[in-house]
Formats: structure tokens, C-alpha cells, sequence
């Protein structure tokens, strides 16, 4: 078995997480247009090579929490590119404003672990 040692997670950490998932429909976005387009320039080839590999690994850190809520909240904040005050409203039914803070800040730093320790942040 491989021995691991998960470093703590910094606010620097969680922040470039956040800006991250802020901008992952962008990146999508700009990784769908690029592949409709028949010669990339060579920055282009870096951009999309760089945005694939974040997409990638943004989605499989996201695929391994655990928590379906906390999974779901995430899912529409950041990838559904809702605001705060969307994301607030459309959990309210089933809980309150302070545990969707606490769903999505325990989903970003899940996030941030699994992207720290495989290097991508």
C-alpha cells in the first residue's frame, strides 16, 4: 500500500480552488470551441492542452466526494455557473443559508485536497 502524506490544506489553496471553479465553464467552453477549429495556432494548443487537463482533473476531484449534498450543491454553485444567492434559494427548501455555506466550503476543500496532492494546484 502507498503511503500518502496529505499536506493541510492553505486559504491560498482553497482560493486558487475557488477560482478554479469559477472559471471551469469558461475553460469548457473555451476547450468545445477550440476542438471545432481545424488549425490551432501553437498558444491555442497550449491553452487547450492546459484547460483540458484542469477540466479533467476539477471533474474527477468532484466525482470523489462522497456526500451527495455537498456533490450536488457544488455541482450547481460552480458547474452550473449559479451565483450564491441561486444556489441559496434553490437548496432553502431542505436547509438553511449558513448549511449551504458549510456544504460548499467542506466541497471546495475536498476538492482542493484531491487537486493539491495530485499537483494541480
Amino acid at each position: 500500500m502507498m503511503n500518502v502524506v496529505l499536506s493541510a490544506v492553505t486559504k491560498q489553496d482553497k482560493q486558487a480552488t475557488k477560482a478554479l471553479l469559477r472559471d471551469y465553464a469558461k475553460m469548457c467552453q473555451m476547450v468545445t470551441g477550440l476542438s471545432h477549429k481545424q488549425d490551432l495556432t501553437i498558444q491555442e494548443q497550449q491553452v487547450n492542452k492546459s484547460y483540458k487537463h484542469l477540466v479533467e482533473h476539477v471533474l474527477l476531484a468532484h466525482s470523489l466526494i462522497l456526500d451527495d449534498e455537498v456533490k450536488r450543491i457544488i455541482e450547481h454553485r460552480y458547474f452550473k455557473s449559479r451565483s450564491y444567492v441561486l444556489t441559496s434559494i434553490q437548496f432553502r427548501s431542505i436547509m438553511s443559508e449558513r448549511t449551504v455555506d458549510r456544504r460548499i466550503e467542506k466541497g471546495v476543500c475536498m476538492i482542493t485536497e484531491s487537486l493539491k496532492l495530485w499537483g494541480v494546484i
